[in-house]
């Protein structure tokens, strides 16, 4: 059985436990609500610690949280193609989400906590004024949600299997070159293709993503074109 500590004092009370352990030097996150197994109060110290000290890497980009909060042997479940596993691979995840967002927060919605395993449901918002890849931000506001699975060994994250909803973030980041880039190729491209055949050339030519679930409705003209997914 789980029991649900929102507002309760059972919710303050292990924040605040596991507060009094960490630095005085750290400023870490409160998750809004904590959720812990029957009878694991003082034993869910370590894993409400840990996971709010990888919460505070990510709501910084300060890589002493980061340092602290994972093992020595740390390792991705879910490693995205081409990050380094381990530590090293978390920090350059960092670096370059804050080069497209340099403000980007992290908000712990919900911590559930039972035995060895940590949940977190995390909330990211911020504004995109950096850079990504090609493209520069015009300060449009990002919110995405994820969610975090992490396994905690001697007060550290050893595991952790990760989902991010890329839906949403992704289209934030790349919806002006998108726009852009249709634009350009409904213009310039003549010959007696159409505008929707050359959208879809456009899309297989200069898309980032294998399949393209969706596209953007670009105007031309008093007209708006929308193009037919690609998948």
């Amino acid at each position: 059985m789980l029991s649900q500590s929102v507002v309760s004092s059972l919710s303050l009370i292990a924040v605040f436990a596991a507060a009094t352990v960490a630095s005085a030097e750290e400023t870490l996150p409160t998750p809004r609500s904590i959720i812990l197994a029957d009878g694991q109060g003082q034993a869910a110290q370590p894993m409400i610690l840990a996971a709010r000290r990888y919460a505070a890497f990510w709501n910084t980009g300060e890589a002493r949280y980061a340092e602290t909060a994972l093992a020595p042997d740390f390792s991705d479940r879910t490693l995205p193609v081409g990050r380094p596993q381990g530590l090293s691979g978390v920090l350059e995840a960092s670096k370059n989400f804050r080069a497209a967002i340099p403000d980007l927060r992290a908000e712990i919605e919900e911590l559930l906590v039972v035995k060895d395993r940590a949940v977190v449901r995390y909330i990211f918002t911020g504004h995109f004024t950096g850079n990504f890849k090609d493209l520069k931000g015009d300060s449009r506001e990002i919110s995405f949600r994820a969610v975090d699975i992490y396994r905690v060994q001697n007060g550290q994250i050893s595991d952790n299997w990760h989902l991010e909803d890329n839906l949403s973030l992704m289209p934030s980041l790349t919806e002006i070159g998108r726009r852009r880039k249709v634009l350009r190729s409904v213009y310039s491209q003549g010959g007696g293709i159409g505008r929707r055949a050359r959208l879809r050339i456009w899309c297989r030519k200069a898309c980032r993503f294998e399949s393209c679930p969706w596209h953007l409705p670009v105007p031309v003209g008093a007209l708006t074109v929308f193009s037919e997914p690609v998948l």
